[in-house]
């Protein structure tokens, strides 16, 4: 469905989520996010609309001569996980991907995201999986990336995982996000696909969980494609191989601090 849209709104809507940091609770998570890559794709909705749950509906936009809905996987490396209150000085590094669509909350009216699955490279994965039942499956993640002056010399990340087994080799171009197919402003891009702050997922019993984040503004630079691979979307038919070569956008930034509000509800 196509949401109107307004710029000014947008704008007030980014803005009031850069500047309301929720407070930490007991167990409220601080992590330095490090190898930040958003790689987007343009997929059919008819593919996704049957896993979507019926209090979502799918963002869309008008790409490739039709209305199309936005997938994204979004990897990188948390440093000094911890959490805020509850044993502060313990913390931990570890990678982190994420598949997530772009939808809209039907009560709310606001854009948000709904989490297809993660991976991580430690056995915290269980923790959410068991606790809460979010779908989180453990991988092993091999980094080798060089920032310097601005920019990423070499990114290259590859991750082996029975579930999300991944590969990310990328050319940064140091040139800073410009508006992207399919959007109508900066303001709108931001608000949808860089700054979402509500996330919904799928328990196996069918109940609808979600939980929220926030950071600071974004700081993204657009990036070339080398060779992608996403096991997660082959299995579940979204895209074939040779579609994962050509993603909607590529964007990558050295670091970006995050905080996640847990427990989910």
């Amino acid at each position: 469905m196509k949401m109107p849209h307004s710029e000014s709104h947008d704008q007030a809507l980014l803005q009031q989520r850069i500047q309301h940091r929720p407070a930490a609770g007991w167990l409220t998570v601080e992590t330095l996010l490090r190898n930040f890559a958003m790689i987007s794709y343009a997929i059919d909705c008819e593919r996704l609309l049957p896993l979507i749950p019926k209090q979502l509906e799918l963002q869309t936009f008008e790409l490739d001569g039709g209305r199309r809905a936005l997938l994204s996987v979004v990897a990188f490396l948390d440093a000094g996980f911890h959490f805020k209150r509850l044993f502060p000085g313990l913390r931990m590094d570890f990678g982190q991907t994420n598949y997530r669509v772009y939808v809209r909350d039907r009560a709310s009216g606001e854009p948000a995201v709904w989490f297809l699955g993660t991976t991580l490279g430690s056995p915290l994965y269980l923790i959410p999986r068991l606790l809460w039942r979010l779908p989180w499956h453990g991988a092993r993640y091999h980094f080798d990336c060089v920032f310097a002056q601005g920019r990423f010399s070499r990114y290259q990340l590859d991750t082996n995982s029975a579930w999300g087994q991944a590969r990310i080799h990328v050319q940064d171009t140091a040139e800073p996000m410009a508006l992207l197919p399919g959007f109508e402003s900066l303001a709108q891009q931001r608000l949808i696909l860089t700054h979402p702050v509500t996330g919904f997922f799928t328990r196996p019993d069918g109940s609808l969980g979600t939980y929220s984040i926030w950071h600071p503004a974004a700081t993204l630079s657009q990036a070339r494609p080398l060779e992608l691979y996403f096991k997660a979307l082959e299995s579940t038919a979204l895209l074939g191989r040779e579609q994962m070569q050509a993603p909607h956008s590529l964007l990558l930034q050295d670091e970006i601090l995050y905080q996640i509000q847990l427990p989910p509800h």
